[in-house]
C-alpha cells in the first residue's frame, strides 16, 4: 500500500472535466500533479495531485454512480486544507477563476480561514493555523460573544461572510458549539463529596433558573 494512503482518508472528486479542473488547481492552489491515467474514450480516468501534504484523487464523472457539483446543483462535502498563507492562497485562487464565499478572517478556533467554490463545484476551506487552543477554549470564546467571526478590516460589525446565496450557511452562538468541546467543562460542588455538576447539568439549571426569575416577576 502507498504510504500516502496509509493514514488518511484521501478524498476522490468527480469533475465535469478533469484536465480543466487539474490546470485550475495548479494555477489557484498550486497542486502538483502526481499520477494521471488517461480514458481510452477522452477524458481522465484517474488523477492525483498534491495540495502542500494533501492527496486529492479525481476523475471525470462517468456511467457509473458518480456524478458532478455541477450536475447535482450542489455538494455536501468542503475540502479542508491547512497553508502556510490562506490570504495569499485566496488571492491567487480568486485570480485563477475561484468563487470567494467568505474572505479570510481570523477565527474562534485558533485558525485564519477562506472558504472558496472552484470552477468544478467542489467547497474548500483553506485554513491557516495562528494558536493553539485547548479543547475547551473554543466554547469559551463563543459563550463569551466572539462566535461571530467578523475582520476588523471590514470594520466593526461587519460579518465576513461574501454576499452569495449559494454560499454554505454558517452556524453561531450556541448551537456552533460541538458537544464534545463542552462536554469536558464542569462546576465542582463544594460539600457534596466531589460532585461536579457537567455541562448538560448546568445547561438544566440555567433553564430553571431562567423559569423561575421568570414566574417571579
Amino acid at each position: 500500500m502507498p504510504e500516502r494512503y496509509r493514514t488518511a482518508v484521501v478524498p476522490h472528486v468527480m469533475v465535469a472535466d478533469a484536465p480543466a479542473a487539474i490546470d485550475f488547481y495548479e494555477r489557484a492552489f498550486g497542486a502538483v500533479q502526481e499520477f494521471r491515467i488517461d480514458h481510452p474514450r477522452g477524458g481522465v480516468m484517474h488523477a492525483e495531485i498534491r495540495i502542500g501534504a494533501a492527496v486529492l484523487m479525481l476523475g471525470d464523472t462517468s456511467e457509473g454512480p458518480f456524478t458532478s457539483p455541477t450536475a447535482l446543483g450542489g455538494t455536501s462535502v468542503a475540502l479542508h486544507v491547512f497553508v502556510p498563507d490562506v490570504d495569499a492562497l485566496t488571492k491567487r485562487a480568486v485570480a485563477a477563476g475561484a468563487e470567494l464565499l467568505e474572505e479570510p478572517a481570523d477565527r474562534f478556533h485558533g485558525d485564519r480561514t477562506a472558504i472558496l467554490r472552484d470552477p468544478s463545484g467542489h467547497l474548500w476551506i483553506f485554513l491557516t493555523h495562528l494558536e493553539e487552543v485547548s479543547a475547551a477554549e473554543p466554547a469559551r470564546r463563543v459563550s463569551a460573544g466572539r462566535g461571530e467571526d467578523r475582520n476588523p478590516a471590514a470594520g466593526a460589525g461587519t460579518r465576513t461572510r461574501a454576499a452569495s446565496p449559494a454560499a454554505p450557511r454558517a452556524r453561531y452562538g450556541a448551537a456552533a458549539i460541538p458537544e464534545h468541546w463542552t462536554d469536558p467543562l464542569h462546576v465542582p460542588l463544594p460539600g457534596f463529596g466531589g460532585r461536579v455538576l457537567r455541562s448538560d447539568g448546568l445547561r438544566t439549571l440555567a433553564r430553571q433558573l431562567a423559569a423561575a426569575g421568570a414566574a417571579a416577576r
